[in-house]
């Protein structure tokens, strides 16, 4: 252990006065340091105010990480009606990946370009929270989208205490001040918006604009899928997305048996499968070394596009996350593996209960093996129905369109296109 370490060892864990002293003075001045630095941020906001509000709407997904979801889905219509808009997407480091040629591309990491563009666009689209320093002028629009639908896992406030983030909830709260609309697919999302956000203003169940693919012909994404990951075109395809951890989390959650879940589809399906492992976009990929990486399965998180995996794929299989529910959609098989579902029901909350799930559920590998053998299809096709309508599923197939449509219509109108789609909204 090097001096430097020994020395922050000290002050953070030792008895004495002096290090509690010192560790205390270390916590205030960066303290002060940040509230100083965000108050700058806010204050180059306002300067930017100076330039005209330009056709322009900013965007970003999982603060940057991805090209990808909801606002994607909104961009690639705004690309194809080619009105004169320019589309900016906010780019994370050191994140990579490409954009289309007509998308300018910021660094979310440049506090004077961020300031600029989000100060002159007349739209704002996220899927997530906002920047805590972004504030928004007259004359501007911010739509939320949000990202998961009728996810299992419960979200900031409705999180048990102790897993409740206070810096979370601030960003929360600055984004419910900011939107001006909320796009659900469900009126389980309305609820959460209410709920665990507390968004109090008006709610578009417009559907979710990354869901109209998934209900269009999967024909061109089974084939490129194929494709780029280099699979045969009559492979068959497992793509496994368990949802975020925390730092707290014990064990290994994604001990999932690779070998064993192949064996059992193809006792099932028949057919040769591959087993895809799409992972969270904020999710680490600690823990993965275990899984026997070869030709039948692979790591495809840095894959572009997680809606073309549900499309191209044969059967899905997750934990808590939302993504299972677009796969349901599409009346695919769908497997819940949940080795740590009391533990995480009890740190997180959960807004369902396995058993009210339409999915199988395995708390073993050799549970998920037997229900992978067991499936029927029938039995899967009556419990999802049922859900959808206890949860007030909403997909039309058209909220990239109107959500788009919207924007034109508010960039070339101002806030009147607004106003006319209120009285369609939930309040």
């Amino acid at each position: 252990m090097g001096l430097m370490q020994k020395i922050k060892n000290w002050i953070k864990y030792s008895d004495s006065i002096l290090a509690k002293f010192l560790y205390e003075s270390i916590k205030l001045f960066f303290r002060s340091l940040t509230w100083i630095v965000f108050h700058l941020k806010v204050l180059l906001f306002y300067v930017f105010w100076i330039f005209p509000l330009q056709d322009k709407v900013v965007g970003s997904n999982f603060s940057g990480k991805r090209y990808g979801d909801n606002t994607k889905a909104i961009y690639e219509y705004l690309r194809s009606k080619d009105d004169g808009i320019q589309l900016v997407w906010v780019v994370r480091r050191p994140y990579q990946y490409s954009l289309p040629p007509e998308i300018k591309r910021i660094d979310r990491d440049n506090v004077f370009s961020v300031a600029y563009h989000y100060a002159t666009a007349k739209v704002w689209v996220d899927t997530h929270v906002i920047l805590p320093w972004i504030q928004k002028r007259k004359g501007q629009m911010f739509i939320e989208t949000w990202h998961g639908g009728l996810g299992i896992k419960k979200i900031f406030n409705n999180r048990n205490d102790a897993a409740k983030i206070p810096y979370e909830l601030f960003e929360v709260d600055h984004m419910n001040r900011l939107a001006d609309l909320f796009v659900s697919n469900s009126d389980h999302i309305s609820r959460v918006y209410r709920n665990a956000i507390g968004y109090t203003g008006p709610i578009w169940r417009c559907g979710y604009p990354k869901n109209d693919r998934l209900l269009g012909d999967p024909t061109d994404a089974r084939e490129r899928v194929r494709r780029d990951l280099g699979l045969p075109r009559d492979a068959r395809i497992l793509v496994y997305a368990p949802t975020f951890r925390g730092p707290e989390t014990t064990g290994d959650p994604y001990d999932v048996a690779a070998a064993e879940v192949l064996r059992a589809l193809r006792d099932r399906f028949g057919g040769q499968w591959y087993f895809l492992i799409r992972l969270h976009p904020i999710a680490k990929r600690d823990g993965l070394g275990a899984f026997p990486w070869g030709d039948t399965v692979r790591d495809v998180t840095d894959y572009p596009d997680f809606q073309e995996l549900v499309l191209g794929c044969d059967a899905f299989l997750s934990d808590y996350s939302s993504g299972i529910f677009d796969a349901a959609l599409l009346q695919k098989p769908c497997f819940v593996y949940a080795k740590d579902f009391e533990d995480y029901k009890n740190r997180n909350g959960v807004y369902y209960e396995l058993e009210e799930l339409p999915f199988s559920c395995a708390f073993t590998n050799e549970g998920l093996a037997e229900n992978i053998r067991r499936y029927d299809r029938e039995q899967f096709l009556q419990k999802w129905s049922a859900f959808a309508e206890r949860t007030g599923l909403h997909e039309t197939g058209r909220a990239s369109e109107e959500v788009g449509e919207l924007i034109v219509r508010f960039i070339h109108e101002g806030p009147r296109a607004l106003e006319d789609i209120k009285h369609a909204c939930e309040w």
